[in-house]
């Protein structure tokens, strides 16, 4: 596996949010307001598990990929304002999260809708191809978005909710599309609903989906 080409194209759909935005998709006046949630922050790595109570959420990746420590990047009330935590190995690929504070989005661009045509905008204008149109995922007791990518050597599965104050975002990437499942299906996924905004609280998911 050509272990480069699956870590450019992970740390690509990572950023995707990064893009600048045309005018039209900023904030107006008249955009709804977001919900109050306590201050985002970076979150902690122990045991490698990543855990966020900010917003929620817990994430421990398939045994063999090693977190980096997670970042905040941007400012609050501006476009993009997210944290990140990634979990690499060099022969097994990535499992990477971000959640995107929608508070800097015109009200009509926080949908998980508009936040998939945002990433598949993105990877385009980056060389990757859409491999499957938009399918139904589940992570952490929550329904995500799934969208596939590929290029050269490369596979790419990205999840994505738009919750209440935060877009959530999976990306899970290795060499191929049987790589990548495995992938998912060794990770745990946590998610608090009712901190999150992502809906009630339901129980755990299972590691194996």
């Amino acid at each position: 596996m050509n272990s480069f080409k699956v870590q450019r194209t992970c740390l690509v759909a990572v950023f995707a949010a990064l893009c600048t935005l045309a005018p039209s998709h900023a904030q107006t006046t008249k955009a709804k307001v977001i919900p109050l949630r306590p201050p985002l922050t970076s979150g902690t790595v122990q045991d490698n598990t990543y855990q966020n109570d900010s917003l929620g959420v817990q994430f421990t990746p398939p045994t063999g990929l090693k977190f980096s420590a997670p970042e905040l990047k941007g400012k609050p009330g501006t476009v993009p304002s997210l944290v990140t935590v990634a979990a690499r190995s060099v022969a097994n690929g990535q499992a990477v999260f971000y959640a995107d504070d929608l508070g800097g989005y015109a009200e009509d661009r926080r949908s998980t809708k508009a936040y998939v045509e945002r990433v598949i905008r993105s990877q385009n204008q980056q060389g990757l191809d859409l491999v499957r149109e938009e399918m139904e995922g589940h992570l952490g007791g929550a329904t995500f978005a799934r969208i596939d990518f590929h290029q050269t050597l490369s596979y790419e599965a990205v999840f994505v909710k738009a919750c209440d104050a935060y877009a959530f975002v999976f990306v899970f990437a290795s060499s191929d599309v049987a790589s990548v499942n495995r992938l998912i299906e060794a990770t745990t996924v946590k998610l608090d609903l009712k901190k999150s905004g992502c809906g009630s609280a339901t129980p755990d998911s299972p590691r194996n989906k």
